[in-house]
């Protein structure tokens, strides 16, 4: 279940609020800019628990739409 379609798919995501941290903290680890370099770099589960920010998950069956309530 945790591959791109076709099947169900599990996703991660962090508030608004924690992208700044985010984009900081990559910034001085790696060196890369999440906003220039979309897609570049994708941080682990267990980065974004050590360093304090807070992650959300859903399951995307086929056939959802996903979108923000």
């Amino acid at each position: 279940m945790n591959k791109i379609g076709p099947d169900s798919c599990v996703w991660y995501t962090i508030g608004t609020e924690y992208a700044p941290q985010f984009r900081k903290l990559v910034k001085e680890r790696y060196n890369l800019d999440i906003h220039k370099d979309e897609g570049l770099w994708f941080a682990d589960i267990d980065f974004c628990i050590k360093n304090g920010i807070k992650i959300s998950y859903f399951v995307q069956e086929p056939g959802d739409i996903v979108g923000k309530k």
